[in-house]
């Protein structure tokens, strides 16, 4: 054990005492373990906080704040601004939260009670939020309609009415392409419904290609499309095998241009190799039938010495074509004048008889379209040419060339060709419109 002063009398005391025997000051007050103690001003002894004057000098105590109290003072100051901010803060986001609550259900509202020009006034004074939250309502009322209509608890009219009365309720400006889309969508499935039930009671009529169409426009949102795609892979076989029996009956008719088609729309729905080679065969028969009607029409134009031609004024009939250096006229027992090729040229001349059985003057200009071909040479204009019959004069044909009713005149067709086609064999070609029919000459 040993000896201290108290700090507050100065005598000597125990350091194991908790308490000076003279003046009863505590240990602990003068070690400073108590926040409730000041010292004397005077002396520097420890006094307590009770004592108003100092018990060793009787100095008046100052009431001065400790540390601790300091302290404390300032965490007040500093946490009750805090605190009150903190308040404040929160009133302010509660009523900006109430309000936006209540802009949100008195839009929600306004919608259920069919208030459009209301609700698209209240857009205006809601916030992106509002108008946000707003907007996605919208959508899962129109997701709720969608669900309802297939699952068959709505009527397609119903469902589009609901749809529609949804879609004004948008703000004018906002993304409405969800409702649009739904809209489609709804519209897509009862035309597909629709689709199904034809092809069912074609299927049962059996008017197999009218099922098959109607089946392939089954949508894949239908729930009827599977059982679509299974009927259509049976319908298959059925309407090849129709339109290839109709084709065989075509073919047996010869109309091979129809046995044709008949049998690539059998192709299109089962191929096989009897079908192809059909199809080859009509295709070959086809092409033997178009030769035979072409040279069957080239030799209805073909001109050999006595075809008759006729446009119902005019009966022309043809005599005969040859090289010739000379187009003479019908009398050449006298003097008489006649049209010549230069040395070096020969004249190809065509030779008809025109007369005119109408009751008025007829043109006579009636070649058109005249092209000719001698080995690589090609021709497409000739001259033309008349004489009356024992005429001793051969007259040129002007477009405004005419004869009298029942007249009847020699009419030459001449093309001039260069004099060695005299001494070939070389085939001339020629063809032309005469009297607006078509006629074609292989002279050689």
């Amino acid at each position: 054990m040993a000896l201290i002063k108290c700090e507050n009398c100065g005598k000597e005391i125990s350091d194991k005492t908790s308490k000076c025997i003279h003046c009863g000051t505590e240990i602990g007050m003068m070690k400073g373990e108590s926040s409730e103690s000041n010292q004397c001003k005077e002396c520097g002894v420890v006094v307590l906080e009770t004592d108003t004057f100092c018990p060793n000098c009787g100095c008046p105590i100052s009431k001065t704040e400790n540390k601790s109290q300091k302290n404390n003072k300032m965490i007040k100051l500093v946490i009750i601004p805090l605190i009150s901010i903190f308040i404040i803060a929160g009133m302010v986001f509660g009523i900006i939260f109430l309000m936006k609550e209540s802009n949100l259900e008195k839009a929600k509202d306004l919608y259920k009670n069919g208030k459009v020009e209301a609700l698209q006034t209240l857009y205006n004074e809601m916030n992106d939020e509002d108008v946000k939250q707003m907007n996605e309502y919208l959508n899962e009322l129109c997701n709720n309609v969608n669900e309802d209509y297939i699952n068959k608890e709505i009527s397609y009219e119903d469902a589009k009415d609901k749809i529609l009365e949804i879609n004004k309720n948008y703000k004018k400006e906002m993304d409405s392409s969800i409702c649009a889309k739904i809209s489609k969508d709804i519209n897509t499935l009862y035309l597909s419904r629709n689709h199904f039930e034809a092809a069912e009671s074609f299927y049962a009529d059996g008017k197999y290609e009218e099922a098959y169409n109607s089946y392939k426009k089954v949508d894949m949102v239908d729930d009827n499309y599977d059982i679509a795609q299974e009927n259509i892979e049976k319908l298959k076989p059925l309407i090849a095998e129709k339109y290839f029996n109709e084709a065989k009956a075509a073919f047996d008719k010869q109309d091979f241009a129809t046995a044709k088609n008949k049998a690539k729309k059998s192709k299109e729905y089962v191929t096989s190799d009897e079908c192809d080679n059909f199809i080859k065969n009509c295709e070959n028969e086809e092409e033997r039938v178009q030769k035979e009607k072409e040279e069957q029409e080239r030799q209805a134009k073909l001109l050999y010495p006595g075809k008759k031609i006729s446009n119902g004024v005019l009966d022309i009939t043809y005599n005969s074509a040859s090289l010739t250096k000379s187009i003479l006229p019908t009398d050449t027992s006298g003097a008489y004048s006649y049209r010549s090729a230069d040395s070096d040229e020969i004249f190809l001349d065509l030779i008809f008889k025109v007369k005119n059985n109408s009751d008025y003057d007829a043109k006579i200009s009636v070649v058109e379209d005249f092209a000719a071909k001698y080995g690589t040479k090609n021709y497409n204009y000739c001259n033309l040419f008349y004489c009356e019959l024992d005429d001793t004069y051969v007259d040129i044909v002007f477009s405004w060339e005419s004869i009298k009713p029942l007249k009847e005149v020699v009419y030459h067709v001449v093309l001039t060709l260069p004099y060695e086609a005299v001494n070939t064999s070389d085939t001339i070609a020629v063809s032309f419109k005469l009297a607006g029919q078509e006629q074609i000459l292989e002279f050689r």
